[in-house]
C-alpha cells in the first residue's frame, strides 16, 4: 500500500505516453484478495498472450552465469572441463560447482542422480531428464525424497547393504539392485555411486549412474566412459553448504539471553525427577506454596484443601506439644471428619493423611502446576540473575563437537539437567551428516554398557542387530524424516550382546527460523511382569510434555526451512495414547517405507564393536583369535569376550549353547543358528531357560546325572543323550560340555557343542575340531558379571533409612531402596492356582499333593543319591580343617580366648546348597 504509483517531474513528457490497462476484476479485488489468489496460482491473463513453453527460458539463467563469470570471481573447473572434453561436450559455463556440474548432466543419455550428503536424510537434490525417463517419476517427485523410495519388496537386502556401507564410507561402488518405477513395474538396475569431497575434505556429493540391466550390452560403453570421467573433488568455495555454519555467530548476550531462558524450562525438567521431593521443597518456599495453592483453588478445589490441611500440618511442628495436639484434634475434626479425643492419636491419623496427600499431589497435581503459565512467576523468581553467569557444560558433551554460538545457551542448559536424569537420554545434530549422538547421559551408558567415549560422535542404529524389528526402524526412519514425534518398541543390544526391549521416544527439535537443528531421544527399557509399568509410563508421559520442540535463536536462518509433516491420526492421540500402541507394537509408517529384512542391522553392532576397540581399552583375546585361525575364520572384532566368542560361533555349522553360570537357574545366554536348526527352537525360545528343556519322558537319568556332576565340578564331559525337538520327535544328541573360566578363578560360562548321532560319522571331524579349539579362560575384566556388586555400595543415610523402614514393616525386607538394580530382572511367573489362600497350599502339601506348573522332566530318585554322599565328604575335609587349627593354636596365655578368637575344633563357615537334604528316597514329584 505504501509503494508509489507515480512521482512528479517538473519537466516536459521524455517519452511517449503510456495507458495503463487494469481489467475490471483487477479493479474489484482489494491487495490482499489479490495476493491470496496468486499463492493459489490463480493469476490470471487477460491479453492475448502465447503461453510458452518453459524451455524458453532456460537459457535466461545460463546466459547470467556468463554474465556473472565476467563481472564477479566465479572460476572455471578443471576437472568438469576435462569431463566435457572426454564426452565430447562443451564445457560448462562458470558458475557454483552443482550448476557446472548439472549443465553437463543435463546433455547425457545416462541417468544421473545427485545426493546432497551435508542434508539430513540424503535427499536428492537434482536428476536428469534421463533419469526421470528411466524411473517415470519427475524431477519434483525426486528433489528433496532419498531415493530409497525407488526399492520395494523384492529388493535385495543384500544390495542395500552394500549400498549404505558404500555411502558411509564415500567408497565407489558399482552393483545390481531390483527397483520398481512410478507405474510399479519392476526392474533390474545396474548402479554405479561416486563419491565427490572439496578441497577441505568434506564429503559434499554422491553421484550415482543408472542403468536399465535388460539394455545393459548396447548401453555399457557409454556409462562406463561417463564413469569414469567423474570428478572427485571440487574447491571448497565453489558450492556453499545449505547449513551455513557463519550464521550461528551471535554474542555473548544474546547466548547468556538464551541460557536464562532455557534454564526456566529445564528447572521444570529437574523438578520432574523427583516430585516428592519438589513438592517438600515447594512447601518450604513461601512464594512457591502460595502460587501452587492458588493455581489448586481455580482448578481443582478439593486438592486445594489437600494442601491446605498439609500447609497447616506443617505448621505444628513449630508449636509446643501440647499446643500441637490440641490443633490437630481440631484438625481431624476440619479436615478429617474425626473426633478424636487424645492429642497423640490425632497427630497419627494426621500424619498419615498427610503422607497421602502429599503422595497424590505429587502426583498428579504438582506436574500439571509446573507446566502451566502460572509456574512461570516462580521459576522467573528462583533464577533471577542467572543469566549473568551462563555455564558452560564442554566437558558432558562430545569433546570434537563445536556448539554453534547460537544454540550454547540452550544446549548447555539443557545436558546441565539431563545429564543427571534418572532415564536414557540422548541428543543428536540433525544439521551433521549421519546425526551422530553429540549427547549421551550417564543412565544411558549404564543400561547399555558403553562407556562415554565409546558412543559420542555415533549414530545411535548401532544398538540395533540381527534380531531388531524392520517394522520398528521403518517407523524410526519415517518419523526422523517428517519431524514428527516417534514412539516405537524396538529390540536393541547391550555391549555385551545381551538384548532388551526398548520403547524409544525421539522429539525433534526445530530453531525459531524452522531449521531441524537436534533430536532428542529418551529410552525406556521394558522388563516382563513390571508391576511398575503403569506409574513408570505415567512419569515417562510427563517428562516428554517437558521435553522442547522448539527454541528460540537470534540468528537468521542457518539452513533451509524444514516443514514437520504430522498424520491426522498422530494429531489426533494423546501422548499416553501413543506410548501405549508403541507398547502393543501398533506404532504405523505413514510414508511410502521399505520394511527391510532384520539382517540389514547385523553389521551395525558389530562394526560398533570395531569402534570401540579403537577409542577404548577394548583388547584382543589371545585364546578366541587362536580358536579362529584353527577353524579357517577371521579373527573377531575386540569387544565384550562373549560378544568376540559369539562372531566366532555364528559362523560355524555346528550347534552351540553358551550358559551364564554367574546368573541363578544357569540359563541360557546364547545360542547360533546350527542349534537352532537341529532343535526347530527359535533363539527366544532358548535364551533365558536352563537346557533341560530339551529333555523328555526317555531322557536317561544316569546321563542327567553326569551332566550335572560335570557342570557342578566344571569338569570337560562327551556323552550322548535322548532329547527332543520343538516337534515333539526323539532324537539322540552327542554332547559335549566345556566350562570357562575368567583369570581370578570364577567360574563363568559352560560351552555346549551339540550333533545329531545320527549324523555322527559326516560330523565328527567338525564336531572334535571345534572342541579341541574352545577357549578355557579370559580376562576378567573382558566381560562383566550381569551382577553388579559395585552398585549395591550406597551410604550409611541410605541404610539407616532403609532399616527404620524395614522395621516398621517388620514382616517383610526392603531390599533396594537407593541402589540400582544389582542383575537382571527375574521375570516371577505364578500361575493362577498358586494365587490362593496360603493356609490351604499348605495343607494340600501336607496331604501330598503336588503339581509342577513348568515342562520339567521328572527324573528318577537315584539322581539325588550324590546330594548326601558329596555333602558328607564336604563335611569330612573342613572338620579336618577346624580339627587341624585346633591342633595348630599356640599356647593359650592366661584370659586369652582359644584358637586366636575362634573357637577350637570348628571349622570356618562354608556356604553350600539345600539340595544337600536330598536323598536317593526323596520323592522326583516335590
Amino acid at each position: 500500500q505504501l509503494l508509489p504509483k507515480t512521482f512528479d517531474v517538473s519537466s516536459r513528457a521524455v517519452g511517449v505516453n503510456h495507458r495503463v490497462e487494469e481489467a475490471q476484476a483487477e479493479k474489484e479485488q482489494s491487495t490482499e484478495q489479490k495476493l491470496m489468489g496468486a499463492l493459489e496460482g490463480s493469476a490470471e491473463v487477460y491479453s492475448e498472450e502465447k503461453l510458452e513453453d518453459g524451455d524458453h527460458y532456460a537459457d535466461h539463467y545460463k546466459d547470467h552465469l556468463a554474465h556473472c563469470s565476467k563481472v564477479s570471481n566465479l572460476k572455471r573447473d578443471e576437472q568438469l572441463d576435462q569431463m566435457a572434453k572426454k564426452l565430447g561436450l562443451s564445457p560448462p559455463n562458470p558458475g557454483p560447482w552443482l550448476a557446472m556440474f548439472t549443465q553437463i548432466a543435463d546433455r547425457l543419455d545416462v541417468a544421473i542422480v545427485v545426493t546432497d550428503m551435508k542434508t539430513p536424510g540424503l535427499p536428492v537434490t537434482y536428476v536428469n531428464k534421463a533419469c526421470t525417463k528411466l524411473t517415470g517419476y519427475t524431477q519434483d517427485d525426486f528433489v528433496g525424497r532419498n531415493c530409497r523410495f525407488l526399492q520395494g519388496r523384492r529388493t535385495e537386502g543384500a544390495a542395500v547393504r552394500a549400498m549404505t556401507t558404500a555411502i558411509r564410507k564415500a567408497d565407489d561402488l558399482t552393483i545390481k539392485v531390483t527397483n520398481y518405477r512410478k507405474d510399479k513395474t519392476e526392474f533390474v538396475l545396474v548402479l554405479a555411486l561416486h563419491p565427490v569431497h572439496d578441497t577441505s575434505g568434506e564429503y559434499r556429493y554422491q553421484i550415482g549412474i543408472q542403468c536399465d540391466a535388460s539394455r545393459w550390452s548396447s548401453e555399457q560403453a557409454l556409462f562406463e566412459k561417463v564413469r569414469k570421467a567423474l570428478p572427485t573433488h571440487f574447491e571448497s568455495s565453489a558450492q556453499q553448504t545449505k547449513y551455513d555454519e557463519s550464521l550461528t555467530k551471535v554474542d555473548t548476550k544474546a547466548q547468556r539471553k538464551q541460557w536464562a531462558d532455557s534454564l526456566k524450562k529445564f528447572t521444570r525438567l529437574v523438578w520432574s525427577m523427583d516430585w516428592d521431593t519438589t513438592l517438600k521443597q515447594f512447601m518450604d518456599e513461601q512464594q512457591a506454596l502460595q502460587a501452587f495453592y492458588g493455581y489448586l483453588s481455580k482448578t481443582s478445589p478439593n486438592e486445594a484443601l489437600q494442601l491446605e490441611m498439609c500447609m497447616n500440618a506443617k505448621q505444628l511442628e513449630a508449636l509446643p506439644e501440647e499446643q500441637a495436639a490440641a490443633a490437630a484434634i481440631q484438625m481431624c475434626a476440619n479436615y478429617l471428619g474425626i473426633q478424636a479425643a487424645i492429642g497423640e492419636a490425632a497427630l497419627g491419623s494426621l500424619n498419615t493423611q498427610v503422607e497421602q496427600s502429599m503422595t497424590a499431589l505429587a502426583l498428579e497435581a504438582l506436574p500439571k502446576f509446573v507446566q502451566s503459565k502460572a509456574c512461570i512467576p516462580i521459576l522467573e523468581k528462583m533464577l533471577e540473575g542467572s543469566d549473568d553467569n551462563m555455564k558452560r557444560a564442554d566437558d558432558l558433551l562430545w569433546a570434537d563437537y563445536k556448539v554453534p554460538d547460537d544454540v550454547a545457551g540452550w544446549l548447555h542448559s539443557f545436558v546441565s539437567v539431563a545429564m543427571t536424569y534418572p532415564a536414557c537420554i540422548v541428543i543428536s545434530d540433525m544439521t551433521i551428516p549421519g546425526n551422530p549422538m553429540c549427547f549421551v547421559n550417564s543412565e544411558f551408558c549404564r543400561v547399555t554398557g558403553y562407556d562415554l567415549r565409546e558412543v559420542q560422535g555415533r549414530n545411535c542404529r548401532f544398538l540395533q542387530g540381527p534380531r531388531t524389528e524392520p517394522q520398528s526402524v521403518a517407523v524410526i526412519q519415517d518419523t526422523l524424516r517428517r519431524g514428527a514425534d516417534c514412539h516405537v518398541k524396538i529390540t536393541n543390544y547391550r555391549k555385551s550382546g545381551e538384548l532388551f526391549e526398548n520403547l524409544l521416544t525421539m522429539r525433534p527439535v526445530h530453531d525459531s527460523n524452522g531449521v531441524y537443528r537436534y533430536c532428542i531421544g529418551v529410552q525406556f527399557e521394558i522388563t516382563p511382569n513390571d508391576p511398575k509399568l503403569k506409574s513408570r509410563l505415567a512419569k515417562l508421559d510427563k517428562l516428554i510434555q517437558l521435553l522442547p520442540k522448539t527454541f528460540d535463536v537470534s540468528s537468521r536462518a542457518v539452513g533451509v526451512n524444514h516443514r514437520v509433516e504430522e498424520a491426522q491420526a498422530e494429531k489426533e492421540q494423546s501422548t499416553e495414547q501413543k506410548l501405549m500402541g508403541a507398547l502393543e507394537g501398533s506404532a504405523e509408517v505413514y510414508s511410502e517405507e521399505k520394511l527391510e529384512d532384520g539382517d540389514h542391522y547385523a553389521d551395525h553392532y558389530k562394526d560398533h564393536l570395531a569402534h570401540c576397540s579403537k577409542v577404548s581399552n577394548l583388547k584382543r583375546d589371545e585364546q578366541l583369535d587362536q580358536m579362529a585361525k584353527k577353524l579357517g575364520l577371521s579373527p573377531p572384532n575386540p569387544g565384550p569376550w562373549l560378544a568376540m566368542f559369539t562372531q566366532i560361533a555364528d559362523r560355524l555349522d555346528v550347534a552351540i549353547v553358551v550358559t551364564d553360570m554367574k546368573t541363578p537357574g544357569l540359563p541360557v545366554t546364547y545360542v547360533n543358528k546350527a542349534c537352532t536348526k537341529l532343535t526347530g527352537y527359535t533363539q527366544d525360545d532358548f535364551v533365558g531357560r536352563n537346557c533341560r528343556f530339551l529333555q523328555g519322558r526317555r531322557t536317561e537319568g544316569a546321563a542327567v546325572r553326569a551332566m550335572t556332576t560335570a557342570i557342578r565340578k566344571a569338569d570337560d564331559l562327551t556323552i550322548k543323550v535322548t532329547n527332543y525337538r520343538k516337534d515333539k520327535t526323539e532324537f539322540v544328541l552327542v554332547l559335549a560340555l566345556h566350562p570357562v573360566h575368567d583369570t581370578s578363578g570364577e567360574y563363568r560360562y559352560q560351552i555346549g557343542i551339540q550333533c545329531d548321532a545320527s549324523r555322527w560319522s559326516s560330523e565328527q571331524a567338525l564336531f572334535e575340531k571345534v572342541r579341541k579349539a574352545l577357549p578355557t579362560h579370559f580376562e576378567s575384566s573382558a566381560q562383566q558379571t550381569k551382577y553388579d556388586e559395585s552398585l549395591t555400595k550406597v551410604d550409611t543415610k541410605a541404610q539407616r533409612k532403609q532399616w527404620a523402614d524395614s522395621l516398621k514393616k517388620f514382616t517383610r525386607l526392603v531390599w533396594s531402596v537407593s541402589s540400582q538394580a544389582v542383575g537382571m530382572t527375574h521375570k516371577r511367573d505364578e500361575p493362577e492356582a498358586e494365587k490362593g489362600n496360603t493356609e490351604a497350599r499348605i495343607m494340600a502339601a501336607l496331604e501330598g499333593a503336588k503339581s509342577v506348573y513348568s515342562e520339567e522332566t521328572l527324573e528318577d530318585g537315584d539322581f539325588y543319591a550324590d546330594h548326601y554322599k558329596e555333602h558328607l565328604e564336604h563335611c569330612s575335609k573342613v572338620a579336618q580343617v577346624g580339627h587341624a587349627i585346633s591342633h595348630a593354636a599356640p599356647e593359650k596365655k592366661p584370659g586369652q580366648q582359644s584358637g586366636g578368637g575362634g573357637k577350637p575344633g570348628l571349622a570356618p563357615k562354608k556356604s553350600t546348597g539345600l539340595g544337600l537334604f536330598a536323598s536317593p528316597r526323596v520323592a522326583p514329584k516335590a
